[in-house]
């Protein structure tokens, strides 16, 4: 049985009337958490605390941004089964624990395991032009695509857009919205397209978030929020343009002026 996106629960609605507290009983529907535990070849790799939706997706995505497949072509199968993601790929692996990713942000040196993964990659040359009215007018759209947050709140979203492809993704998590994301764009085989792309995003700019786009090679990010100090750094050092705070027609630049036009 399919475990739900959104689950209804009885709450008490609480206000205040002629300086009395009023309660009301009523129903609520709330975002429902799921746990996919991923396995590669046989070995545990990784646990997602995830929406219930595109697991395949946010999982293929992962391995990619982590640097342990490359394309859709090393993979032999898939599957699937109660909370379990199995992938079986073509080729030889390093011990899991060089590959597994730092999961709390509060842990000690955090930003450096972070980009240890992303230190062979080479900024990013192509610095073709991005209209600033073309990014307001795609987060005008964007941020009404998301029927869950609008219906019950409590998801992220991200898109990513290029002339020929646009590709929505939502998440309890944001890093999760991108990991679905490229997972997408391996299975139609569409990584190519990514330097002629840009992604938006619903949620706060971290490191984890910027390695992901380091590895992606995505020249553009745009937020509805900030970046850390960090993620500013790094998209400096790898030459993205990051843009938070975009709201109407007002935004900030981080980093990457060059490639923004009217």
């Amino acid at each position: 049985m399919l475990k739900p996106i959104v689950v209804s629960k009885d709450v008490i609605l609480v206000s205040r009337e002629e300086n009395h507290l009023k309660l009301k009983q009523a129903r609520k529907d709330v975002i429902a958490e799921t746990l996919l535990k991923v396995r590669i070849n046989e070995a545990s790799y990784i646990t997602f605390l995830c929406l219930n939706e595109h697991l395949e997706e946010l999982a293929l995505g992962n391995l990619y941004n982590e640097g342990i497949i490359d394309s859709f072509s090393e993979v032999d199968r898939i599957s699937i089964k109660d909370d379990t993601f199995s992938i079986y790929i073509k080729k030889n692996l390093l011990p899991f624990k060089e590959y597994r990713r730092v999961s709390s942000t509060s842990a000690k040196n955090f930003p450096v395991v972070q980009t240890e993964r992303v230190r062979h990659i080479e900024p990013i040359s192509d610095n073709r032009k991005v209209s600033m009215n073309r990014i307001w007018a795609l987060m005008e759209d964007f941020k009404e695509q998301s029927s869950l947050f609008i219906k019950i709140g409590g998801v992220h979203s991200a898109l990513f857009h290029h002339n020929d492809l646009s590709i929505f993704a939502e998440d309890i998590g944001r890093h999760n919205c991108i990991d679905k994301i490229v997972g997408k764009l391996l299975k139609l085989r569409k990584l190519e397209l990514v330097a002629e792309s840009l992604i938006l995003s619903s949620g706060r700019i971290s490191t984890e978030i910027i390695t992901k786009l380091i590895r992606l090679k995505i020249p553009v990010f745009v937020s509805r929020t900030t970046p850390t100090a960090n993620a500013v750094e790094l998209a400096e050092k790898y030459n993205i343009t990051l843009i938070g705070y975009v709201r109407g027609e007002k935004g900030i630049i981080y980093s990457g002026r060059e490639r923004v036009t009217d």
